[in-house]
């Protein structure tokens, strides 16, 4: 829990606030506050205006859409990973919502035709410095962009090479000083 003495109005940067209410939508509760010098209230979290449900879940919902799912597979998906129960016609309105900034939206029924939805991004962990280090790459963008260019094939190919024993992986272990 944050203390309070660490807030900071978003409008005019004073530390001088106080609780103020609690504001409760669908899915979750909200704890708002209330500038002293600026009389404005404010949230900490960053949610989207008019939103019943969060910005994380709408996220994923659409992210899901843009890896080929279809609404009812997310609906499906967000039940078991979040478990929670969102109608399809939400779910239809995020993805027309949102269709003007997820740009791959564009591209998505040409990724569908080449992949399955669990194969279009491959996922990789490596250790580095003692730190997990997660390695993704999404498979129709790669072959999509590296079509018929012979310098982005050779990216392409390297990238590929990372997750595999080809790749020189000792770079990537920390350097023993000696003392």
């Amino acid at each position: 829990m944050l203390e309070i003495t660490l807030i900071r109005c978003p409008s005019c940067s004073s530390k001088n606030i106080r609780k103020h209410s609690i504001q409760r939508n669908k899915q979750s509760t909200i704890q708002r506050y209330l500038c002293k010098n600026c009389q404005k209230t404010f949230t900490l979290k960053q949610e989207l205006k008019n939103k019943s449900y969060s910005t994380n879940i709408i996220l994923k919902a659409v992210s899901f859409y843009n890896l080929g799912h279809s609404q009812s597979e997310i609906i499906k998906l967000l039940g078991k990973k979040c478990k929670i129960k969102i109608p399809q016609t939400t779910i239809s309105n995020w993805i027309n919502e949102f269709k003007q900034i997820t740009t791959f939206n564009r591209l998505r029924n040409e990724a569908k035709q080449q992949f399955k939805p669990e194969n279009i991004i491959d996922q990789y962990e490596f250790l580095h410095n003692n730190l997990n280090y997660k390695y993704q790459i999404h498979n129709f963008k790669l072959n999509y962009l590296t079509n018929n260019n012979e310098k982005l094939e050779r990216i392409k190919t390297y990238l590929e090479k990372i997750p595999t024993k080809e790749f020189p992986h000792h770079i990537f272990k920390p350097i023993v000083q000696q003392g």
